[in-house]
């Protein structure tokens, strides 16, 4: 979505480009974090970085009118609940890696108090905070921005809760059982304690709300057993926009049921449209319309006004990058400490030893030899290893529409070399170029951000497994 005009509605998501084929507008979300250098470690001592003053509330207000003024489609902010206690944690300490990392819900309602249209995803983990509590939190953003809140669902295994005295479960299938009865409780929360027209606010007679429009949930599970209403009146969106990261069999049917959104990582080409294609056809199994879920893929994008100058600004970049920060990082990734193998150990070897696929970090090098953990650990400390695209707004559009057309996706989720430079680079360079090519909105449409994301309106559509938990 690109400009700062606001368009009625969101019916026509195609539009002919000069050859007669249809062009897909290319949805763009800012990835962040309430971090230092979020994914580039080391880069918060380039000058122009200002990630370090993440805890001054200007920043944030900063960032988000950057955003809007391009006509970036949301803010999304990851959050990991503090490093895991690996004998490579002092590495990533001194890096700034995941720690210092402050609340992201608490710096929202103030970029929204700036901004109109910007929308907001922010990281809850099931396994730290009973649902009847962030239910209300979630509902309380979504009035405050006015129907601009998106949760991104998360579990944490014991590799990450053990040490904060929080019981997580060791495999994913636990895991995402868990956040399948809390994601059910929140839809019976969000969907089915109040009527529309619960809320009459009748000065006349005193009524400020109908009682009889109200209900007490009643859920008993094997996690949670509640009997009990809803503490906030219907949000404008009720649930906030869904987003969902799960790369493993497990997580990629917990997000083709529940996700409206899904978050493919630093992976290749040939593999991000393997897993578009089987998002889809799981949400069909799931009686879902498989275009309703919208697929990003991360992509760190260097652009200036010509190649030459893009390629210049990226070994800049190069020269403040920490290897052993990307090495942490990964190692939280992976949940695996990479420190007790040597640099050079081609990734390979660790098949078998983490949980998520090893094609997710081996990449192609340009003299066929093996991908090393230090290779691993060097991409990973500009960009968490995503893809990584330099170059002219030509050069930049191209490589953006084509990863589209060869994977199905919806969008990217861009990662920040500088903050708030990088986004500021892309909507400068690159959006009027993609406007120019019909493949970025000239406005924003009215509406929530569900709207905005999906046209279909503010609600979640009949199809989806909250509407079953609807009043009445």
């Amino acid at each position: 979505m690109c400009g700062t005009e606001r368009c009625p509605r969101r019916r026509q998501r195609r539009r002919h480009i000069g050859d007669g084929r249809m062009a897909r507008e290319i949805l763009f979300n800012a990835f962040s974090s309430f971090g230092v250098a979020n994914y580039a470690p080391g880069l918060w001592r380039h000058p122009e970085d200002q990630s370090a003053n993440c805890t001054d509330i200007s920043y944030w207000v900063e960032l988000a009118k950057v955003l809007e003024r391009g006509g970036i489609d949301s803010l999304f902010l990851a959050d990991v609940l503090a490093a895991p206690n690996l004998d490579g944690r002092e590495a990533g300490l001194r890096s700034g890696v995941g720690v210092p990392a402050g609340d992201p819900f608490a710096a929202i309602s103030a970029m929204a108090a700036v901004t109109d249209n910007l929308g907001f995803v922010v990281t809850g983990n099931v396994g730290y905070e009973h649902p009847f509590l962030f239910a209300r939190r979630m509902s309380t953003l979504d009035h405050l921005t006015k129907g601009r809140i998106g949760w991104n669902i998360v579990t944490s295994s014991a590799f990450f809760t053990e040490d904060k005295g929080v019981a997580g479960e060791a495999g994913s299938a636990d895991r995402y059982q868990h956040a399948d009865e809390y994601a059910e409780v929140c839809y019976r929360l969000w969907e089915g304690s109040w009527a529309d027209d619960a809320v009459v606010r009748d000065h006349d007679s005193g009524v400020h709300t109908r009682t009889e429009r109200i209900v007490d949930i009643n859920h008993e599970g094997p996690h949670y057993q509640l009997q009990c209403l809803h503490q906030c009146a219907p949000s404008p969106q009720r649930t906030p926009v869904l987003f969902q990261a799960g790369v493993s069999e497990h997580g990629r049917d917990f997000a083709s049921k529940h996700a409206e959104a899904i978050l493919i990582g630093s992976l290749p080409r040939e593999v991000v449209a393997m897993h578009v294609a089987n998002v889809r056809q799981k949400a069909a199994g799931f009686g879902r319309d498989p275009r309703s879920v919208k697929c990003f893929a991360a992509v760190l994008v260097v652009a200036a006004a010509t190649d030459e100058l893009a390629q210049e600004k990226y070994r800049e970049y190069s020269r403040y990058a920490d290897a052993e920060g990307g090495r942490f990082f990964v190692s939280t990734v992976m949940a695996l400490d990479l420190t007790q193998f040597d640099w050079d150990m081609p990734v390979e070897e660790l098949r078998g030893k983490i949980e998520l696929p090893i094609e997710f970090f081996i990449r192609e090098k340009p003299d066929g030899s093996e991908w090393t953990i230090r290779d691993l650990s060097v991409t990973a400390s500009i960009g968490l290893g995503a893809e990584v695209i330099v170059g002219s707004p030509a050069t930049v559009a191209d490589e953006l529409q084509s990863w589209v057309d060869a994977t199905d996706l919806d969008g990217f989720n861009l990662i920040a070399a500088t903050t708030p430079g990088t986004y500021a680079d892309f909507t400068e360079h690159v959006i009027p170029e993609l406007r120019s090519r019909g493949v970025c909105k000239q406005g924003y449409p009215l509406g929530t951000y569900r709207n905005r994301l999906t046209g279909r309106g503010d609600r979640l559509p009949a199809e989806h497994p909250a509407a079953q938990y609807r009043f009445g």
